[in-house]
């Protein structure tokens, strides 16, 4: 009896251990990275997920439309006008979302969610 007390407790010990071991190497691992699973709602095809800063910065820039390429009509008094959001003054900051993204997700790594 004690020595199956002994093997569940050491059973136990271990599985704490490496489960413990497995969150910290997760955890250094995304230190710089941006969590799996991020990405652009409006084009699923641009995943940030374990990109850097740099990384996603450069995968928005590639991915994004470009503001002259996306139209907007601006209607007022009975009259419209079609433009482009370039045109109106629009753009994107790719790298300030990518580090909105990585900050995000980095508080919650710290335990702040």
């Amino acid at each position: 009896m004690r020595k199956i007390t002994r093997l569940v407790l050491l059973v136990f010990a271990l599985a704490a251990l490496i489960t413990g071991a497995a969150a910290f190497a997760y955890h250094h691992h995304l230190r710089d990275r941006i969590l799996p699973g991020v990405g652009v709602e409006a084009d699923p095809t641009i995943d940030l997920g374990g990109l850097t800063v740099a990384e996603a910065t450069a995968a928005l820039a590639r991915g994004l439309p470009g503001p002259e390429t996306q139209s907007v009509t601006l209607a007022a008094a009975g009259q419209t006008w079609q433009m482009t959001w370039a045109h109106v003054g629009q753009r994107y900051d790719v790298a300030a979302t990518a580090q909105a993204a990585y900050i995000a997700i980095n508080i919650c790594l710290s335990d702040a969610c």
